[in-house]
């Protein structure tokens, strides 16, 4: 009897461990992100990376992905997270472009939302990497 209640003990105690860890994992949030230029052709291709507080780190990391520059309109405020690399067109040739990549801190968070106009400015600018539940990085990309 002692046998079949160690091994339900061990089972119970393996069970509420792993509960805790799941329902404690939302304190690990995303710290940063950072983007990788992975040009294999005439046009760059972006990856997005990211650490985590718990230091953990993703190598596709879903991201929603921005570019803002001459000739192409700004983007809303909102936020569509995708683990695909990005391939920005150039629209100018010669001109300068600023690639962009957003992210929730929260690994939980939906896959799409809002981001507050004031949060999206200070990520978008690059003024701010981290901001109100908000990861972001930004790269310069030169059309050639």
């Amino acid at each position: 009897m002692e046998d079949g209640m160690g091994k339900l003990t061990a089972t119970l105690f393996t069970s509420v461990l792993s509960f805790l860890s799941i329902s404690c994992g939302s304190s690990n949030r995303l710290q940063s992100i950072s983007i990788s230029d992975n040009t294999t052709g005439p046009e760059p291709l972006y990856m997005a990376s990211g650490t985590f507080t718990n230091g953990g780190n993703v190598s596709s990391l879903p991201v929603s992905w921005f570019i803002f520059g001459p000739g192409i309109d700004p983007p809303g405020t909102g936020y569509s997270l995708s683990a695909a690399p990005f391939l920005p067109v150039c629209v100018i040739g010669g001109d300068t472009y600023m690639i962009v990549a957003i992210a929730p801190a929260d690994p939980h968070a939906p896959q799409s939302g809002p981001v507050p106009a004031n949060v999206w400015n200070d990520l978008v600018s690059g003024k701010l990497k981290s901001e109100s539940g908000f990861v972001g990085a930004t790269v310069q990309m030169t059309c050639a």
